[in-house]
This record gives structure tokens, C-alpha cells and sequence, in this order.
């Protein structure tokens, strides 16, 4: 698994992308650092099931509409 994380334009989020080779599929995951209870700081997560985001422009697809 692969993962990166990329600037935001919101400074308070961390934003996480990557890879997951099992599942075959990008996934990408929002947090909000300044909640202590990790569930809760989890505002986004994206790409759970098998090949549910297969290219990088499907991924690029979702994240923009949100």
C-alpha cells in the first residue's frame, strides 16, 4: 500500500491518497487533526471496496465533486 499525503485548501485537514494493492484501487481519506477521537476525526474515506476507484481520473472525478 501506498500512501501520500497532499496539500489542502483548508490548512486544518490532513488529506491522505494512495494506493491499495489487495483491493486493487486509489482510496483517499480526510482527517481533522483537531478531533482526538480518531472515528470522529475520519470526515472521509473513499476507496474501500475492491477496485472501487480504478484510475487515477476516477479518483481525481470523486475528490472534485466533493
Amino acid at each position: 500500500m501506498s500512501r501520500y499525503s497532499i496539500p489542502t485548501q483548508d490548512p486544518r485537514l490532513t488529506v491522505i491518497v494512495g494506493w491499495d494493492n489487495p483491493l486493487a484501487t486509489f482510496f483517499s481519506q480526510v482527517f481533522d487533526p483537531s478531533i482526538e477521537d480518531d472515528d470522529e476525526a475520519e470526515l472521509l474515506w473513499i476507496g474501500t471496496a475492491p477496485e472501487a476507484i480504478p484510475t487515477v481520473a476516477a479518483l481525481q472525478l470523486l475528490e472534485g465533486a466533493r
